[in-house]
């Protein structure tokens, strides 16, 4: 048996002083020290005293990343606001086909943290969470419309989440004002043939 494995023996052996185990010594016929837990004929016990307990050092910063670490301001992972900038609360628009919605949060949106920004119209969900505060409306009904938005976490938490606002879209109507139905567009006529 070599030092090496010795030692770890040896090291094994005191770590089961902390069970109260005996330990017992004794040389076999090749003149190699054995250390046993198991009594063996010939083996004397050995008595162990206390298990030494050593801490460890505290961890020490490097002076440099320690001074760079204070001289960055503390980055706040919390939002004092979120707004549906536009359209405006009350902002009327007319004769659109895509209506732009834009969102501006205080601080700004954290993407770094996995931080998107949800759209709800009419108090439901808009699409998928984006990184972008930037959204296109196709194809909005003329009328009314609610618009909210909120900022949601990596795993879909909402963080935080806009007052309501609201816009109005208004068309041009092809409906006949006397009668309240849908009148044919008036196309112009054809050329007339020469």
């Amino acid at each position: 048996m070599t030092t090496t494995h010795l030692s770890l023996l040896l090291l094994f052996v005191l770590g089961l002083t902390a069970v109260q185990a005996e330990v017992y010594r004794w040389k076999d016929a090749d003149g190699n020290v054995i250390f046993s837990d198991t009594p063996h004929d010939g083996a004397e016990i050995i008595e162990l005293g206390p298990t030494t307990v050593v801490p460890g050092e505290p961890v020490v910063k490097d002076a440099n990343q320690a001074a760079a670490a204070e001289a960055e301001p503390a980055q706040s992972t919390s939002y004092q606001s979120i707004t549906v900038v536009a359209p405006a609360d009350d902002e009327t628009l007319r004769d659109q086909q895509a209506v732009g919605v834009d969102v501006v949060t205080e601080p700004g949106l954290m993407t770094e943290l996995g931080h998107r920004v949800r759209l709800y119209v009419d108090g439901n969900a808009y699409g998928e969470p984006t990184d972008s505060p930037h959204f296109v409306l196709p194809g909005v009904a003329r009328g009314s419309h609610q618009l909210a938005a909120a900022v949601v976490d990596a795993g879909g938490t909402e963080l935080i989440r806009s007052t309501s606002s609201v816009f109005h879209l208004h068309k041009t109507s092809v409906a006949d004002p006397r009668t309240g139905k849908s009148r044919k567009p008036s196309l112009p006529a054809p050329p007339k043939a020469k």
